[in-house]
């Protein structure tokens, strides 16, 4: 009888911390759910600041390159000789190269070039580098095409 007595006595104890153990348990699982969907919701956010990024490092780039076109179209002389209006002459088509750039995913990264903003003229210099490597690229080439062609027709 004492050991019947004794397990009724313990259980109304123990009942009452398995309660306490449950909402504890519950409150921690519901913590959980509001993290993780926080999580979800950062990640979101995230995603669209870097898409919006790579849009507008993209436009930039796009407008470094045709304002840098427009500048040497005006440099060339033709617009000081009056034929800005002639037919004949066009400014050289808009080239457009897409080439992914770091994104400031870490402010601190700064001395290695990776995960910096860059700033307009940075960005632009960058399109006029690329655009003078790709022209020597081509006239490169265009030497090696003309040397085949005058080689095959001797």
């Amino acid at each position: 009888m004492q050991i019947n007595d004794l397990k009724k006595g313990m259980l109304a104890p123990v009942a009452t911390i398995f309660e306490d153990l449950m909402e504890i348990k519950k409150g921690q699982r519901e913590q959980d759910a509001k993290i993780t969907a926080l999580d979800t919701e950062i990640a979101a956010i995230r995603n669209e600041q870097l898409d919006f990024q790579a849009k507008i490092a993209a436009d930039i780039l796009s407008l470094s390159t045709q304002i840098g076109d427009i500048a040497d179209y005006i440099r060339s002389g033709d617009a000081k000789k009056g034929e800005i209006g002639s037919s004949s002459r066009h400014p050289p088509p808009v080239r457009v190269e897409r080439c992914p750039l770091p994104t400031p995913t870490n402010q601190g990264e700064s001395s290695s070039g990776h995960g910096r903003v860059l700033s307009v003229e940075e960005a632009a210099e960058m399109v006029r580098e690329a655009d003078r490597q790709a022209d020597r690229r081509e006239r490169e080439r265009e030497r090696e095409r003309e040397r085949r062609l005058r080689r095959r027709g001797h």
